[in-house]
């Protein structure tokens, strides 16, 4: 845990003290490096494929061991060290690097003596190297870091309360340079861009790498942060926030102000973004239906949220430290108890972020419908509050799916019951499994298995395969080694296997689609959306249901794909296909947004429709007939990067002519759209435009809120709030 001794004493006193055992439930791993009731994980550490730990273990009276843990990738355990300076020993931090393995913290003669700071050298085998012991009355060591020039390690001085030192050694072990900090606290220290940056809690602090001090600038709640290309991603309490070198704010957010009793504790980079790892606990205050769990929500580079996952359980641990390596978050920290330490890992999935659908008219009332599928941030439940549009006396239910559920994906299946009424299905990453329910009464009508070797991302309907006159689910699949990568196909209602259509597995998959018959066999075929790792190449890869390469469709190198928008036949004779793909692509530094469209008869891409580029795309879906030319129009639903507003842009998908903006509350966090079927007798759809709550709004008044508008006219039909 981060801060001071005292205060992570703190945070264990003020968490829940039953005896509670950590669950391995929701992670994909979880071992513990400390003896039963006796020790903590404080810090993780990725390198060389695989994850070091340090902590303490086996405390007595106050009388610890210090704690060094190795770990592989899937969680088996190379090697643990339980050592002693002197008597009681505590680690705090930790480097690795091609010079070995590198741990700080504090270490006593007794219960009475004043404690040393110290660094200790290993090997990456575990074997113990060289030991270093401040020569000056330091009395903890609390972070380390390191350059090519060798190690840099702050502790505190001599119980001063206002003093601490920066202290730089070579790998040798050899003290360089020791200078003075005026700082209560060094939460965090970076070496990067031959400089040295300290978190100081109010302040950063900045050094030379021989020690001479260069600036400073305040800023008031660093608590922890990581570096990337000029650039800190950091975190306060409950702020996630990103500033440059001089301390200018580039962006901030606000973690989870809605949900009582959560906090951050760690940020690491992830791929194309950063996690944050947090917790909520409501036992002080508790709060009926929530739960205690664990927090991890991904943002983009640009503050941007795009993930959320909570881990409920009541014996879940509380993270200290998180990292990220190839799909993957590790975690180390403390169960609820705050005596046991845990390593954990868990994948870092496409999690399923609050949608909006449309269900149509779903009870025959003649009022239009639609549902809300998000996860209780509070209690982690997954729900479908289903909704009427117009009407004070239509639907208006909740629908709880499996607590267990981790959603990625969410699709409206026709009826299946013979009530006449649509139905959710939802995607679990947990087990893979598909859960269908009545979208009236929230009856399970299927639980659906898929392949648990794989970690689905897509879930789409397909139209009867097997003539049992009910649709087929089919999920995009990876497999967890990432050397496969499938779409299965399977009965929604007997869950027989249909098919699995192995496709290209060194691209990463995004998205997928049925197609027309594109090689002749009248049979329908598939095309994936992927990405290279390497560059921003994407395709359409295109494969009967035998899984045949039919072909490559090519989008070009200078956009990234992120989604298909399956578009209707066109009646335009300008129309280059009856069987035309489009998707949604943008530049990664924001320079540009478009809707590649590919004719896959053709092999290749035969417009472009551009949108504005200030705005980041978050989603788009294809729209019939507005403007009358016989061609579906494009609405891509984004968020200025200028002024924080929102909207939806609508496109000719032939002419790329512009049919209006629909703007959005600019307070809300735009999360989805979906097109609804004509509300208000002007035979145009509507557009429903999906928020969610603002850190600045009160939190008891919505959730969410989906505001209804006309696609041809912008006027505002309806505004349906729901409260969670």
């Amino acid at each position: 845990m981060k801060g001071s001794l005292g205060y992570y004493r703190f945070i264990l006193f003020w968490l829940v003290l039953v005896s509670t055992q950590v669950s391995a439930e929701s992670f994909k791993w979880l071992q513990q490096p400390s003896a039963q009731n006796s020790g903590d994980v404080e810090r993780i550490y990725y390198y060389d494929d695989a994850i070091y730990a340090v902590g303490r273990t086996g405390c007595i009276d106050a009388d610890c061991s210090g704690l060094l843990a190795k770990y592989t990738l899937g969680g088996e355990i190379l090697w643990r060290r339980d050592f002693k300076l002197y008597a009681d020993t505590e680690a705090f931090d930790i480097t690795v690097d091609e010079h070995g393995v590198f741990v700080v913290g504090r270490s006593a003669e007794g219960p009475s003596s004043r404690s040393r700071a110290f660094v200790a050298q290993y090997t990456h085998d575990g074997n113990a190297g060289w030991q270093y012991t401040n020569e000056v009355d330091s009395h903890s060591a609390w972070t380390i870091t390191h350059d090519s020039k060798g190690l840099y390690v702050t502790s505190e001085y001599n119980f001063d309360g206002g003093i601490q030192l920066l202290s730089h050694l070579d790998f040798d072990g050899n003290l360089v340079w020791t200078t003075q900090v005026a700082s209560v606290f060094v939460y965090r220290a970076i070496a990067a861009d031959n400089k040295i940056y300290l978190s100081n809690g109010n302040k950063m602090s900045v050094f030379s790498t021989d020690g001479t001090a260069l600036y400073e600038f305040p800023f008031d709640r660093i608590e922890e942060m990581v570096y990337d290309n000029g650039f800190f991603y950091c975190i306060s309490r409950d702020t996630v926030f990103k500033i440059d070198e001089l301390g200018n704010t580039v962006w901030e957010q606000t973690f989870f102000k809605k949900v009582r009793h959560t906090r951050i504790v760690d940020i690491t980079l992830g791929k194309n973004g950063i996690w944050v790892a947090g917790f909520t606990n409501h036992t002080p205050e508790p709060d009926v239906g929530k739960e205690n769990g664990i927090r991890l929500v991904e943002y983009n580079l640009r503050g941007q949220f795009k993930n959320d996952w909570f881990l409920p359980d009541a014996g879940t641990p509380i993270p200290s430290s998180v990292v990220f390596n190839n799909g993957n978050l590790y975690l180390g920290g403390t169960d609820f108890h705050g005596d046991t330490g845990f390593v954990a890992q868990t994948s870092e999935l496409d999690l399923l972020q609050a949608q909006v659908r449309s269900l149509s008219d779903a009870d025959g009332d003649g009022y239009q419908d639609l549902v809300v599928l998000s996860n209780d941030l509070g209690s982690g439940r997954v729900l479908a509050n289903v909704k009427s549009i117009g009407s004070t006396t239509g639907l208006d239910h909740q629908i709880q799916f499996t607590t267990a559920l981790r959603p990625v994906d969410f699709a409206i299946t026709p009826d299946l019951n013979a009530n006449l009424s649509p139905e959710l299905a939802v995607v679990s990453a947990f087990d893979g499994t598909v859960e269908v329910r009545d979208s009236l009464s929230g009856a399970l009508i299927s639980a659906v298995p898929f392949d648990t070797r794989f970690l689905p991302s897509k879930l789409r309907v397909l139209p009867d395969e097997n003539t049992n006159g009910t649709p087929e689910l089919a999920v995009l699949e990876t497999h967890q080694s990432k050397s496969r990568v499938q779409i299965e196909i399977r009965d929604s209602v007997t869950t027989a296997l249909i098919a699995k259509i192995p496709f290209n597995p060194t691209f990463n998959p995004k998205d997928f689609t049925l197609l027309q018959d594109i090689n002749g066999d009248s049979i329908s075929d598939f095309a994936l959306l992927s990405t290279s790792p390497e560059s921003q190449f994407s395709k359409l890869e295109i494969r009967d249901k035998g899984g045949v390469l039919i072909k490559n469709v090519w989008l070009g190198d200078t956009y990234d794909s992120s989604q298909i928008i399956p578009l209707p036949p066109t009646l335009d004779s300008q129309a280059s296909s009856a069987t035309e793909v489009a998707v949604l692509q943008a530049k990664l530094n924001g320079a540009g947004v478009r809707v590649a469209i590919a004719d896959p008869l053709a092999g290749n891409v035969v417009r472009t429709i551009g949108f504005n580029e200030s705005f980041d795309s978050i989603t788009a879906r294809a729209i019939a007939d507005v403007d009358g030319n016989g061609a579906p129009e494009l609405a891509v639903f984004g968020k200025s990067t200028l002024d924080g507003q929102n909207k939806v842009e609508i496109r000719d998908s032939l002419s790329g002519e512009l049919i209006g903006n629909l703007w959005n509350w600019k307070s809300l966090t735009p999360m989805d759209i979906t097109v609804i079927p004509d509300v208000n007798g002007n035979s145009e759809p509507e557009i429903g435009i999906f928020s969610g709550e603002a850190a600045d709004n009160d939190p008891e008044d919505f959730d969410f809120t989906v505001l209804i508008k006309d696609t041809l006219t912008g006027q505002k039909l309806d505004q349906i709030d729901i409260h969670l």
